[in-house]
């Protein structure tokens, strides 16, 4: 299946997203003791957009595969190397990293299971060690109840009907307890939105899909300037506005490659390739650049504008680094010591699917 660049593209637009709305808002803020920057303050929306995507690669990508048991191989690697082998090397220096210098956070005071539980990307009642990947847990769920539906649709099926009941038994009744509160998250019909998408791309084709993505955009960023003037989107309608607005994105964008010939530049192409590996570096890159500007007292020196420049642009580049020199020649050796498997590196990631 032929990569989809205008996908890859919102991937590093909802990674750029998640790394604006931490460097501007509260680290921008309570580091440096400048006003709040409120441009980003709907930032937080890449994560509701990287679900979304989600939901539609993978049903877009492994529709085919559904009630067919012998597929399970192939997703599973996929879904396997795209994700754990990066974070398992950020959360490895993470740990190395607050060992050395324990103010880098909390962590040595983490119980060993709760350790455990990061690495395997398991819901527990603790952070994970690298704190952004608590959606990444979300995702596992998604990607473990996808795999079920490989082995047997009918039980796949029905497991994602009892998960949607969840969520809106959740969201009715305020359940409040660890792992239900975890399965029946509103962040999770987010990926039933992207399958929903999915499904009318793999059916029909799309009419005037220019005008899908810009009702899209409009309902995502109108979204984004209400919450900048001080609406709270933070909840259940926060998640309706930008996760049907990032539906309508998706779908024009689609189609509009499908049947216009659309095409991502490569510079685009290349943060979104990227994406995944600036999500899970960067908030820890803003924390090493805060430090290092108290301790050399650049935060009290440099214009306000240089240290917003840094706080944006240093993350970038460590995010592009990693995948760079790490991510992508490590996909690319586990393609060829995994012969009979397909990897594709433009096809999954949250950051992720």
């Amino acid at each position: 299946m032929n990569k989809i660049t205008t996908l890859e593209a919102t991937r590093g637009f909802a990674a750029l997203l998640v790394l604006l709305y931490h460097a501007t808002g509260s680290m921008f803020e309570y580091y440096y003791g400048y006003p709040t920057l409120s441009w980003f303050r709907f930032g937080h929306a890449g994560v509701e957009f990287f679900f979304v995507l989600s939901g539609f690669i993978i049903l877009y990508v492994h529709r085919e595969d559904l009630g067919r048991p012998h597929r399970i191989q192939n997703y599973t690697w996929r879904r396997f190397v795209r994700i754990y082998p990066l974070y398992w090397t950020v959360t490895t220096a993470m740990l190395a990293a607050a060992m050395v210098v324990p103010s880098i956070g909390n962590l040595p005071a983490l119980h060993w299971r709760s350790v455990f539980y990061s690495f395997l990307l398991l819901h527990h009642a603790d952070y994970p060690v690298v704190s952004v990947a608590w959606s990444l847990e979300h995702e596992i769920l998604f990607y473990a109840l996808f795999g079920i539906a490989i082995l047997n649709l009918r039980i796949g099926a029905a497991l994602f009907v009892l998960w949607a009941v969840a969520i809106a038994y959740s969201r009715i009744m305020g359940e409040q307890s660890l792992l239900f509160d975890f399965i029946g998250r509103d962040y999770n019909m987010l990926f039933f939105v992207g399958m929903a998408a999915a499904a009318v791309v793999r059916r029909w084709r799309i009419p005037a899909p220019r005008t899908i993505l810009v009702i899209g955009a409009i309902l995502f960023f109108t979204g984004g300037a209400l919450e900048d003037y001080g609406f709270d989107l933070k909840g259940f309608a926060g998640r309706l506005i930008y996760g049907f607005g990032a539906a309508g994105i998706v779908l024009g964008l689609v189609e509009a490659e499908r049947s216009r010939k659309w095409r991502a530049p490569r510079l685009l192409m290349l943060v979104g390739a990227a994406s995944y590996a600036i999500y899970l570096v960067h908030l820890n890159s803003l924390i090493v650049i805060e430090k290092t500007a108290a301790v050399t007292g650049l935060g009290r020196l440099l214009p306000e504008g240089v240290i917003l420049c840094l706080l944006i642009m240093l993350p970038i580049c460590v995010g592009l680094a990693c995948h760079v020199f790490f991510e992508r020649p490590v996909l690319d050796f586990l393609r060829q010591w995994h012969p009979g498997v397909r990897v594709q590196r433009s096809m999954a990631g949250p950051p992720v699917a």
